[in-house]
């Protein structure tokens, strides 16, 4: 039903049970964004006044936990919590809010915000990212360049086509792409010798990537040097000091 105001006196708009109802600010979800992790934002339906209320008028809860409030500000329609330690990716949050005795969330015109209970918060922290901690070619397997990442990684492997192998600056084929925990394992076509010069890159493709087992995406990296861990293959005559020489 649509009323027509301009047929009321102001006293009358100011007492009718549809106009202050219009005057009360509504909870309209909370979230944290992966930019500030330490900041919780509640968002109301109207601009509140810039009355803060007390930080004992709300309760943040991560993984059931207390988490302590350090600020409260208020931003247009929002309430701002500043955290005492970031959200992190998949923590489960709940605000809380109980109107306090004085300073309550209220409208300019002064509609009281009502008491919230475990308000569910949508966690927007992403995924953590794995890092590639080195890139290496072992003595034992001199056809295998390991790459380490900082996380264990999932069981998705991505095309050989995504890395690129030079070695003496020519390109080297790769026939096989495994991942084992944290490294991901690259077989060449051909092994490589003592003081061989390697490089990897990689390009992330559009679909399997290199990712964490929560799912974040490990990033395209240049050509990045490879420690080549290739003995040096002697020749010529062992002195045997054991052995009589005549």
């Amino acid at each position: 039903m649509i009323v027509d105001i301009s047929m009321f006196d102001d006293n009358q708009i100011r007492t009718d049970p549809f106009y202050l109802y219009s005057q009360i600010p509504i909870y309209q979800g909370a979230s944290i964004s992966n930019a500030d992790p330490g900041l919780l934002e509640m968002n109301y339906s109207l601009p509140l006044a810039d009355v803060v209320p007390e930080l004992s008028g709300f309760t943040v809860m991560v993984n059931s936990s207390f988490r302590t409030i350090n600020f409260v500000t208020i931003s247009g329609s929002k309430v701002i919590l500043t955290l005492s330690s970031p959200v992190e990716f998949g923590d489960e949050v709940t605000v809380s809010y109980t109107p306090p005795s004085s300073n309550p969330l209220q409208t300019p015109s002064g509609g009281l915000a009502s008491s919230l209970v475990n308000g569910l918060v949508t966690n927007n922290i992403e995924p953590p990212t794995p890092v590639l901690l080195s890139s290496v070619i072992e003595n034992a397997a001199p056809s295998i360049i390991e790459l380490t990442y900082d996380l264990p990684l999932a069981n998705i492997v991505p095309p050989t086509n995504a890395f690129a192998v030079m070695v003496n600056s020519v390109s080297r084929i790769i026939t096989i792409v495994g991942i084992s925990v944290t490294k991901v394992q690259l077989t060449l076509s051909s092994p490589t010798v003592y003081g061989d010069d390697v490089t990897v890159a990689y390009t992330k493709p559009a679909t399997t990537q290199i990712q964490s087992i929560s799912g974040g995406r490990a990033d395209s990296f240049g050509a990045q040097q490879v420690i080549n861990n290739i003995n040096q293959v002697t020749s010529g005559i062992v002195f045997n000091p054991n052995k009589t020489y005549g």
